[in-house]
């Protein structure tokens, strides 16, 4: 199966505002200012898998 998703479902002008250009986002910083993209890949990696 090969699928492309797109994920928009935070708080762009936040999550902008709180990192600093050309800075490394890792993955605590996706987590903590976009945890429902966290939470859908991993739902959606647990459905791949099952």
């Amino acid at each position: 199966m090969l699928a492309r998703l797109s994920y928009t479902d935070f708080d762009g002008e936040n999550f902008m505002n709180n990192t600093v250009h050309n800075e490394e986002i890792d993955y605590e910083k996706i987590k903590k200012y976009a945890p429902k993209i966290i939470e859908g890949t991993n739902r959606l990696k647990d459905w791949s898998n099952s």
